[in-house]
């Protein structure tokens, strides 16, 4: 029997019978990243969250004085130039408030919020070895899942993954020195 490049790549039967490519835990700053960089890439994926909107940590730490241990700027995503420029930080250390209104701020401009769930806790989690799938079960009764990808197995990689791939890269000229200048001038006042 002749052996095919068919055999090793998914079939469209294959890939419909998981809901999503890849399904994201979080949508925090690195969840909100993640699932960005999902969507340009054209892979089918979800991001999951428990509370009832983004921002992870500074949707959930809202004590007295919380705020970034690093300077403003440093949180803002420089894979977008419209966003670092559309957005001014008040303070040089940005208040919890402030964050969180940031990380809504690009979740609604990117149209991010279509591809995230909320109030999803996520009660189990198995590994199905013989179809390469993960099933999730949520505390509604759902049941979600995606494809393999697990640490046993070779990473799940879109194909468009290394034309498109900014990792590795640190973009300075994103870094918004104008704003930062006049965010530390307003700050020090």
């Amino acid at each position: 029997m002749a052996t095919t490049a068919q055999q090793s790549i998914p079939t469209k039967a294959a890939a419909a019978a998981y809901d999503y490519e890849v399904i994201v835990i979080g949508a925090g700053v690195s969840g909100i990243y993640q699932i960005k960089r999902l969507v340009d890439l054209g892979v089918r994926a979800t991001v999951l969250d428990a509370n009832s909107d983004v921002g992870g940590t500074w949707y959930n730490n809202r004590y007295p004085g919380a705020r970034f241990d690093s300077e403003s700027y440093t949180y803002g995503y420089s894979f977008s130039k419209e966003l670092l420029n559309e957005w001014d930080w008040t303070e040089r250390f940005s208040p919890q408030p402030e964050t969180l209104r940031y990380l809504n701020f690009v979740v609604d401009k990117l149209k991010l919020r279509e591809h995230m769930q909320f109030g999803c806790r996520i009660d189990a989690m198995h590994f199905d070895e013989q179809t390469d799938t993960w099933r999730l079960t949520l505390s509604d009764g759902r049941t979600l899942s995606s494809r393999g990808g697990g640490h046993r197995h070779r990473p799940a990689v879109h194909p468009n993954a290394a034309e498109n791939s900014g990792h590795g890269r640190l973009q300075r000229d994103f870094i918004p020195h104008r704003q930062l200048a006049a965010c530390c001038a307003r700050s020090h006042r």
